[in-house]
């Protein structure tokens, strides 16, 4: 089941209502690209909400952008837009010419985007939520989105037994 803000869904959904399922309901919950668009304060309590519907030994997996990539590219003086996918980068919202351009669309995605990560914070936010066994992992064919390869960084936790 898709569970979205966009109609073209199985369920539209708000996420700031949590999620709308029955505690130990859910076997698998899969997120791709969602986090980073919380805000701050409310990212904490939907993966509580998310422990909270899993069955006991139930999973979570993540996807969100991987900031290190980006802020390594910036470091390194790389321009890392050419190998990103082009229906995630809008061209037009890098008007200097200069790396800080890349890192603030990647950042704020004009007002879209609240939150960054990397592989030491995004398990780090599943622990705080109650998660146990959390590791990152990597990109899987049959679940995550080929497109999002490139850019992202991918985490899971399980709710204990």
């Amino acid at each position: 089941m898709t569970l979205d803000a966009n109609e073209h869904c199985d369920l539209y959904w708000d996420l700031a209502d949590g999620i709308p399922f029955p505690d130990h309901s859910v076997t698998e919950i899969y997120s791709s690209h969602v986090f980073e668009h919380l805000p701050p304060s409310s990212l904490v309590p939907l993966l509580r909400d998310c422990y909270r519907a899993l069955i006991p030994g139930g999973s979570l997996s993540v996807c969100v952008p991987d900031a290190r990539l980006f802020l390594d590219a910036y470091t390194h003086k790389r321009y890392f837009v050419d190998q990103a996918n082009p229906r995630c980068w809008r061209r037009g919202w890098f008007e200097t010419g200069s790396l800080i351009d890349q890192i603030n669309y990647i950042a704020y995605m004009g007002g879209e985007h609240r939150l960054m990560f990397d592989d030491e914070n995004l398990p780090a936010f599943l622990r705080l939520a109650g998660f146990h066994r959390v590791s990152l992992r990597e990109f899987k064919d049959r679940l995550d989105l080929p497109q999002r390869k490139y850019e992202s960084i991918y985490a899971i936790g399980y709710k204990s037994d």
